[in-house]
Formats: C-alpha cells, structure tokens, sequence
C-alpha cells in the first residue's frame, strides 16, 4: 500500500515526513497526529520495505518514520536504503521494541511507539534543529 498527498505550498513550508509501518492502525493514529503540528506534512505512507523505497525515491522526504518489524525486511535494512536514495532524510526508527542500538546501525533516532506521538514530534524538532533547517529536495 503507497498513499501519497499533494504538497502545500507555503511561504515557510512545512517538514515533509514519511511514514512505513505495517500496522494501518499505527498509520493513521500517527498520520493524523502529526497533521496537529502546523510544521509538519504527512506525504506518503507506506506499509513494506518495498513500498516505502518507493516512496522516498518519489518523495524525498526531510524525515522517514519507520517501523523496525516489516513484512518484508527490518527498518534497520530499510534505513541504510534510505541513506543511499536520499541522503538527507532524516530517518526515525519507530518501534514497539527496546532498539537502543539502532542509532549506531544509521538511524538518527529511536522512538518506542509506547511514548506515544509527542515524543514522535519532539524528535523530528529537535533533529530538525540540531542540524539547520531542513533541505527543500525532490529529485526526478
């Protein structure tokens, strides 16, 4: 499954976020939450590794939200992928597993689904500031 958005256009854009995640409740608990956050834009979800490397080659987000158990693969593996298609994505591994280490496995977080969204959106701000602003990019 691939559910992609139209961008709004805004003199101060919002970040552009994707979410892959098995579990379609997950999905749209967390789509709608951050489409709260007057920062933040939800434009694609995807639901495998598969669907969600599409989805970051067509998008180009400034933050992938991924689940660390997928059908087809881990978000471990995913992530790498990530960082070979867009470099600068930020990648979030979000997940209902204790992965303390999958920020030394390329991720530039971790955030345990049982925090709830607001831990969710506190790291893509503090991520989005620890680095400046966020590149505007999307290739064809």
């Amino acid at each position: 499954m691939i559910q992609a958005s139209t961008s709004k256009t805004l003199s101060q854009r919002p970040l552009r976020v994707v979410l892959i995640d098995d579990h379609e409740f997950v999905l749209e608990g967390v789509k709608q939450r951050l489409a709260e956050v007057s920062d933040l834009a939800v434009v694609a979800v995807a639901d495998s590794v598969a669907a969600g490397i599409e989805v970051i080659r067509q998008e180009r987000p400034d933050f992938a939200v991924v689940d660390y158990r997928l059908p087809d693969g881990d978000g471990i593996a995913l992530v790498r992928q990530i960082r070979e298609l867009s470099p600068s994505t930020k990648c979030i591994i979000y997940t209902s597993v204790n992965l303390a280490d999958g920020v030394q496995h390329g991720a530039d977080a971790v955030v345990i689904k049982a925090l709830f969204e607001d831990k969710l959106i506190e790291t893509i701000h503090v991520l989005r500031d620890s680095s400046g602003e966020c590149a505007t990019r999307k290739d064809t």
